[in-house]
């Protein structure tokens, strides 16, 4: 009888310490895993607001250019003009998901909805078909007073200004949070 308690003792004492084991392995793996999720959302962060820090870097350099110029030459053509196409294949491919900051999200939105109407308005304005001595024919359009050419510049150098204020407050915003998620390299003496 001895023999079999000691027996039956032992596998108890044996499965608790394997039921024991196995929650430890399984704690590891989820730790593991989560991990993993968090790198690879940090990495996912990482590469979204780079390539919209690249082109938000470029929007700037573009648009202070023409807001330079456009005091002397305000019919210059700036090329390559703003562009978006990061933000648009952000935005068409889900990466978009991956911020979770969403007052950055909101101010990238707003700065990029301008970005994008500019270069509508840009694209009309400079189109050759649009001549700047185009006149509003109807009494409505005519108490609007000017130009129709003359109104589309008038908004091309109002816009390209206040987008400017807007590129800028996102850039720093993009900068903090890069500057979060970048890991600081060890220093080795």
């Amino acid at each position: 009888m001895g023999n079999w308690f000691a027996t039956m003792l032992g596998a108890v004492v044996g499965i608790l310490v394997a039921i024991e084991i196995n929650n430890g392995q399984i704690e590891v793996q989820r730790k593991d895993e989560q991990l993993k999720r968090e790198a690879e959302k940090r990495d996912h962060q990482l590469l979204t607001l780079s390539l919209l820090q690249d082109e938000l870097e470029f929007n700037k350099e573009i648009i202070a250019d023409a807001v330079q110029r456009q005091g002397d030459h305000p019919n210059i053509i700036v090329m390559p003009g703003p562009r978006a196409a990061s933000w648009n294949a952000i935005l068409a491919s889900g990466e978009l998901k991956w911020l979770d900051n969403l007052s950055l999200v909101d101010l990238l939105t707003k700065t990029y909805h301008t970005i994008e109407f500019i270069i509508a308005l840009e694209r009309n304005y400079y189109d050759p078909g649009f001549a700047m001595e185009v006149k509003y024919t109807d009494e409505q359009n005519q108490a609007r007073k000017g130009i129709a050419g003359e109104r589309a510049r008038g908004a091309v150098i109002y816009f390209r200004t206040q987008v400017l204020l807007q590129i800028e407050e996102s850039l720093q915003e993009v900068r903090k949070r890069l500057m979060v998620l970048r890991p600081i390299p060890n220093e080795k003496a």
